[in-house]
């Protein structure tokens, strides 16, 4: 066989064992517990979640290239002991689910959130109670503060914001 074929037949296997199509999804076991679950071409893997689960998103957070589970949960933390919602985050390593973050806070208390090109866009109240959506983006090991969307609102307007988003990404 001449060279020039056996490289592209490498590459062209190569190129086949990379791209898998991947597909999480949420499965309730209870009411305050859910199996996150990753399918793949080849494989299945799971993660228990022990706490109620608010929310469930999937976006390429950290711009590899393929996307990851945004889970929102309601627990305490090591950091604080007060039952509120949290965002963690898990990524497809080789076909087996694994934790990137499991967040504590985003540095005021979490309303609710939704994924946008690659952000967690976040409705959050500070402790005088006034609301704010802000965007987070992922930076080497979690989520950094980037930039407000609106400050000083409602949190109707707040939840408002955030319903825009995914009315738009049905589109």
């Amino acid at each position: 066989m001449p060279k020039s074929r056996v490289c592209f037949s490498m590459i062209l296997s190569l190129t086949t064992c990379v791209c898998q199509a991947q597909v999480f999804h949420l499965e309730q076991v209870a009411d305050t517990a859910a199996m996150l679950v990753l399918t793949t071409d080849t494989m299945r893997s799971e993660w228990k979640i022990d706490y109620p689960v608010y929310r469930f998103q999937q976006c390429d957070i950290d711009g590899d290239g393929t996307r990851e589970a945004v889970v929102g949960v309601v627990k305490p933390t090591r950091f604080d002991r007060s039952i509120a919602r949290r965002v963690f985050i898990f990524k497809n390593f080789r076909g087996w689910i694994r934790p990137m973050w499991m967040g504590s806070s985003l540095g005021h208390e979490l309303i609710d959130f939704r994924c946008t090109g690659g952000r967690v866009r976040a409705a959050l109240r500070n402790k005088k109670g006034d609301c704010a959506v802000g965007d987070y983006a992922w930076d080497k090991f979690g989520l950094s503060f980037v930039e407000w969307i609106e400050r000083d609102i409602t949190q109707q307007r707040a939840l408002d914001l955030l319903n825009d988003i995914s009315e738009k990404d049905k589109e």
